[in-house]
């Protein structure tokens, strides 16, 4: 069975769920994991892939740094790592579902993207 690897403490939302299903077949495993990923992000994420099998893509919730570490590693990450996109309003503000358990807004999810690359530049002020 394939295996869609999310690392993230938010659960998966239900517009999410069914658009990986739609992509990568309806007997999809999501599974949910809330890692830190310490010294190694990827021995960390190359590891849990390895204890979930069979990973076809994955959800990769970390800051930009890692990310970009995380797409500079083909050889050991070789899944796409995806990003969830959010639907907008007119003026370009995320559109809020609800709310979670602990009162945080939950925002109306759109698809999926492939990340390709994390570009950081930085200058002096």
């Amino acid at each position: 069975m394939s295996k869609f690897l999310r690392i993230t403490r938010h659960p998966v939302l239900p517009a999410a769920e069914d658009w990986l299903r739609a992509k990568f077949g309806i007997d999809l495993e999501i599974v949910t994991m809330d890692v830190a990923f310490g010294d190694d992000p990827i021995g960390t994420v190359a590891r849990l892939a390895a204890e979930v099998g069979e990973v076809v893509a994955a959800e990769v919730v970390a800051p930009l740094p890692i990310l970009a570490r995380l797409l500079g590693a083909r050889s050991e990450i070789t899944f796409p790592l995806l990003r969830a996109e959010f639907k907008r309003d007119a003026t370009g503000r995320l559109i809020v579902a609800g709310t979670d358990e602990a009162g945080r807004a939950v925002f109306a999810f759109d698809r999926y993207v492939r990340l390709i690359r994390v570009s950081i530049e930085t200058a002096e002020l």
